[in-house]
């Protein structure tokens, strides 16, 4: 059976480069999981539109890229974090972002033509014949004798001198006469010792499961109470970073496992409040509704059944912050010393969509909404004040 007849051939190109390494997207993968999960979500593509939504079950897709549930939608989670896929029209369809697309292209190649090489011209001095490369050695007062001599160097190092001019390169601006010629043939002797050393790679991220999940929580658009505004946690270029105006003046910092554990652990103080100000927080599951009063075990909240108190359920820190209140998933929750405007945290209905007001600040304000997929837009604060906004409670 040909190729053509399970799918497309441009797709099948694109899955042999994905698994060659040669898309762009290979950059923005941290593992072979994640590889693939992308292979498992191309098989699914229409040739022409590689925004087509796919509708297929988590099931088939993890069967496709052979992980198991739990790795699966962590993986997804982590793709979607880094702006690669976006759910779309509710949490069924997954589809490739603008960005995502993108990259499911050809990496540039690397690899220049190579020039016809032109014949090696001389020109004399006295009685020696020199290479026309050395000619700025000449006009910065290295005499005959001396050129001489440093071509004699060369030949002892095996190199060629009009080679090594260029690897020489600025450094022949700043000498001169006696002095350019000491450091020049220092430079043929040793060129190790004028080379820039190469700057230290930085230290592998590696994230588990657990944490990479916290991390797509970090950077979900309800993690209001977690991250500040001026807090900025990213994936960039294959690497998680976190700035705030406080920490080397606002520049990226690598993230760190504690780091991400001082900034999720906000997710937990944010809980033990509202449970000193609410008593107990309502919690809706498919087996039961529960109800938690900040009682604990193990470090993780631990709810009881709102129709057997007796029987008890142990939740994460995550799926608590949900069923917080709304006043209690924002920032300013955790921060009351700043001072905010009323209306930060909440939420109003106009045309039948809903918007949260995440930020006010030099009379325009940020709201967040949802049409098919969560977005954000910057407004006049005045609009606030439109008497048929519908504001929630």
């Amino acid at each position: 059976m040909s190729l053509s007849a399970h799918f497309p051939h441009k797709i099948a190109l694109l899955q042999v480069a994905l698994r060659a390494h040669k898309l762009k997207i290979n950059d923005y993968l941290q593992d072979a999981a994640e590889l693939a999960v992308i292979s498992s979500l191309l098989v699914f593509l229409d040739s022409k539109d590689y925004r087509t939504p796919i509708t297929k079950p988590r099931k088939v897709i993890g069967q496709y890229s052979m992980l198991g549930r739990t790795a699966l939608y962590a993986k997804l989670a982590a793709l979607e974090a880094r702006n690669l896929i976006e759910r779309f029209e509710g949490e069924r369809a997954i589809r490739f972002t603008e960005q995502g697309v993108a990259l499911l292209s050809a990496k540039e190649d690397n690899f220049v033509k190579s020039e016809k090489k032109e014949p090696r011209r001389f020109f004399r001095v006295g009685t020696s014949s020199f290479p026309k490369e050395v000619v700025p050695l000449l006009t910065r007062g290295i005499s005959e004798k001396q050129l001489l001599s440093l071509m004699s160097e060369a030949k002892k190092a095996k190199v060629m001198i009009q080679d090594q001019m260029r690897k020489f390169g600025q450094i022949l601006d700043r000498y001169e006469g006696k002095s350019l010629f000491l450091v020049f043939r220092s430079f043929l002797r040793n060129p190790d010792k004028y080379q820039q050393p190469a700057p230290a790679a930085a230290p592998a991220q590696a994230f588990n499961s657990v944490q990479l999940q916290q991390l797509s929580k970090l950077t979900s658009s309800d993690a209001k109470c977690i991250i500040r505004p001026e807090e900025q946690v990213r994936f960039h270029e294959g690497r998680w970073t976190y700035s705030a105006p406080e920490l080397n003046g606002g520049a990226p910092q690598p993230m760190t496992a504690e780091l991400l554990a001082t900034l999720y652990g906000r997710i937990k103080e944010a809980s033990l409040k509202a449970a000193d100000e609410f008593g107990e927080i309502p919690i809706r599951k498919q087996n039961g509704d529960l109800l938690w009063d900040g009682e604990q075990a193990d470090g993780r909240p631990l709810a009881r059944l709102q129709a057997d108190r007796s029987r008890s359920v142990t939740l994460s820190w995550g799926e608590l912050y949900d069923s917080l209140p709304v006043a209690c998933r924002h920032w300013s929750y955790l921060y009351p010393e700043v001072e905010v405007d009323q209306r930060v945290g909440r939420c109003f209905v106009r045309n039948g969509i809903r918007y949260m007001v995440e930020l006010i600040e030099a009379g325009r304000a940020l709201l967040w909404f949802d049409k098919g997929a969560r977005r954000s837009t910057w407004v006049e604060a005045g609009q606030l004040d439109d008497a048929s906004l519908q504001w929630c409670e």
